[in-house]
């Protein structure tokens, strides 16, 4: 994420969202985008059977408390982690079934207890996209969670902590600042990764190919 200054002072939270492929053949290529810094938001089906969505969401539960952390050997601090059960109007188990078995992770992975984010007092936020009243209702308390957690992130740790004052233990994660011309650098990686528009004369290139020794039959999209 981030963080942009208003006229009034106030500051614009700028979030952007990393889709990780669920099968179980990018499982471990994805470790190598995992970071300390940012806000793990982990998906299960409830339609299906709690034993076959808990194996899948078990290793994901591992995978950010294990490789999810800062590289800084002074930074203990981990970054939140939520979980959000999809399809709930025909949901095959409940927020308590689904606790019990993440309360008993625990005691294999400590870290996830001051990781994992409570929706109230459930562990699920709980979505349904095919409610005939919409789906603001479900995505509004997810939405408000991940602003706060964002507002978090970018929140300075005090130096000195009062007594008895106790403070979410990722706070300040993501507070560090940075010039802005590296946001604007950032940006523009960003638009060139979505590729660079352009005319070429397409027998002048298929020409330069076999000029090149390039062998093969060419299509040329």
């Amino acid at each position: 994420g981030s963080a942009a200054g208003g006229k009034s002072g106030d500051v614009q939270l700028r979030l952007q969202a990393w889709d990780f492929p669920g099968q179980q053949e990018y499982a471990l290529p994805n470790l190598i985008y995992f970071h300390g810094r940012g806000i793990y938001v982990l998906f299960c089906d409830a339609s299906c059977e709690l034993e076959q969505e808990w194996k899948e969401l078990k290793f994901w539960l591992w995978a950010v408390a294990h490789y999810a952390k800062s590289n800084d050997a002074e930074t203990v601090a981990r970054p939140p982690v939520l979980i959000v059960a999809t399809k709930w109007a025909t949901r095959k188990f409940g927020a308590n079934d689904l606790e019990v078995h993440v309360r008993r992770f625990f005691q294999q992975m400590p870290s996830l207890e001051s990781q994992l984010v409570w929706n109230d007092s459930s562990v699920l936020f709980p979505v349904e996209n095919k409610d005939p009243e919409g789906v603001e209702k479900w995505i509004r308390p997810l939405r408000k969670k991940v602003e706060q957690l964002a507002v978090e992130l970018v929140t300075p740790r005090p130096d000195v902590v009062p007594h008895g004052v106790e403070f979410p233990q990722h706070q300040g994660l993501q507070a560090q600042q940075y010039p802005a011309a590296w946001l604007r650098g950032h940006d523009l990686l960003l638009r060139l990764s979505e590729g660079v528009k352009g005319t070429v004369d397409k027998e002048k290139l298929l020409s330069k190919l076999q000029r090149g020794g390039v062998a093969g039959t060419w299509e040329l999209h």
